[in-house]
């Protein structure tokens, strides 16, 4: 009898979504467990990543007609990576399968009763369980198993849409596994009691969270216009008990806003949902916590992300990032060669190269995601090169020197008359030295016997470089 009124009164809550094309069926009615998040705040942008596993299965009749396909899958995924990175919640998609029957399959054969029974199919105990099943399956539109759980379903209709791009609905079920409830808990459903609108009771009351404004509205369409709150609309709520005026944030994907609305989570539902991943026993099989002090595969230099090493630069001064995670405890930097001085300050270092100059830098870190961590990071001028004959007739050579990588080339030579400031002669060298078009590997040699005689400019242009500026030779051509 409890399970019948608890899943009735979610049925209740239920209808006024429904009614507009969009539903969140999870039960809301459950006691509040932060799992310790109220007790001390961490700003998610600057602490540990966690990983979270996510295996998506797609639903379909007996004979796979109304199926989902393998790139409504990936882009899901994808939307999920993005809608938590920022939070340091790194998604890894496992996966998909298909799963062809009529008992899941067909239009309304989940209902709030029993949709919790297709989570047992194929069910990962590493991951979150993400059922994509056909428009029309659910009565209730989508759902997770519970707050906090390792399952959800998603209606394609709502996962994806028109264009076929995918929204925040299953972001929105994913918070829920995550252990968040909507922004109207208390509310505007159960499950709390009201939320003031001045946010004084706003740990306590609501949806627990205290940078989430207390929302009246649970009905989509309603109080939004432009995708902000709008209490003259029809079907609101606009004072609370004490009279006060709400400011709902119906951009919020916890909320009941519009689904081309929902953008974004909080710091504090983002540090909520990272506790509740770190602490709570459910979701323990589907996260990996990070015990690196930083990134071993990117670093920052001169405000560009780097993955790949040696990195090749100008000559001149660089500055050099490493991505922490966490809370930076300590850090050690040194040169090689030690004669070339290094600039530090915490996790950065600058330095300054020259031409035909190589320099690593080693660095040992330890912060409070772990460490002590270490890594060697080189740095080389990439090319030195020469032009002969200055005074040319036929043909003009462009040697470069020490050539291993294409990364350590320029991009283009070009030479321009003096005259008419147009490029007559050009060569895209990492284009030639990847197709072996390059005599010996490391030579362009221009013909030009048939060039006008008099002055040209050769420029050598190193775009992909950091802080790279173009050299200038100056050319004569004569009999």
């Amino acid at each position: 009898m409890k399970v019948f009124y608890l899943f009735t009164a979610l049925a209740v809550a239920s209808l006024a979504w429904s009614a507009n094309g969009q539903t969140c069926g999870t039960n809301p009615n459950v006691p509040n467990n932060d799992f310790g998040a109220s007790s001390s705040y961490a700003d998610p942008t600057n602490d540990c990543e966690i990983r979270v596993n996510v295996f998506i299965h797609l639903v379909g009749r007996s004979d796979g007609s109304n199926r989902p396909s393998s790139s409504h899958a990936y882009n899901i995924a994808y939307k999920l990576g993005t809608s938590f990175s920022p939070w340091k919640i790194t998604i890894d998609y496992l996966g998909y399968d298909e799963i062809n029957s009529d008992t899941y399959g067909l239009p309304n054969s989940l209902t709030l009763f029993n949709y919790t029974n297709l989570f047992s199919v194929n069910a990962h105990s590493n991951a979150i369980d993400i059922y994509v099943v056909p428009q029309g399956t659910t009565t209730f539109g989508a759902a997770a198993a519970a707050i906090p759980s390792k399952a959800l379903v998603v209606p394609l209709d709502l996962a994806v849409n028109a264009s076929g791009f995918p929204t925040e609905v299953t972001s929105h079920e994913l918070g829920h596994c995550f252990n968040l409830f909507h922004t109207f808990h208390g509310t505007a459903e159960g499950g709390s009691t009201p939320e003031l609108a001045n946010g004084s009771n706003n740990t306590t009351a609501g949806d627990f969270i205290p940078d989430t404004p207390a929302d009246p509205v649970n009905t989509i369409g309603a109080c939004v216009n432009n995708c902000s709150y709008s209490p003259n609309w029809l079907q609101c709520n606009t004072t609370d008990a004490n009279g006060h005026s709400y400011a709902a944030d119906l951009t919020n994907i916890m909320s009941y806003g519009p689904i081309n609305c929902l953008s974004h989570y909080t710091p504090h539902q983002a540090h909520r949902m990272r506790t509740a991943l770190r602490n709570a026993s459910v979701l323990a099989g589907v996260r990996t916590l990070a015990s690196s002090a930083f990134d071993n595969n990117a670093i920052t230099v001169d405000n560009v992300r780097v993955t790949s090493t040696p990195v090749f630069v100008s000559p001149g001064s660089h500055s050099v990032r490493l991505n922490t995670f966490g809370n930076l405890q300590s850090i050690s930097w040194s040169a090689n060669p030690s004669w070339i001085p290094i600039y530090t300050l915490g996790a950065q270092c600058d330095f300054t190269i020259s031409s035909g100059q190589s320099l690593t830098l080693n660095v040992t870190a330890t912060t409070s995601c772990g460490g002590p961590q270490s890594r060697s990071i080189s740095f080389s001028v990439p090319y030195s090169y020469k032009v002969y004959p200055n005074t040319a007739t036929n043909v003009l050579n462009v040697e470069f020197e020490k050539v291993e990588y294409e990364e350590g080339l320029p991009d283009e030579v070009a030479l321009i008359s003096e005259r008419s400031q147009k490029i007559v002669r050009s060569v895209k060298v990492r284009e030639a030295f990847r197709n072996k078009n390059l005599e010996n590997q490391s030579k362009v040699v221009f013909d030009v016997k048939n060039l006008a005689r008099g002055r040209y400019y050769l420029k050598v242009n190193s775009d992909h470089l950091r802080n790279s500026e173009s050299s200038t030779t100056r050319i004569l051509l004569v009999e």
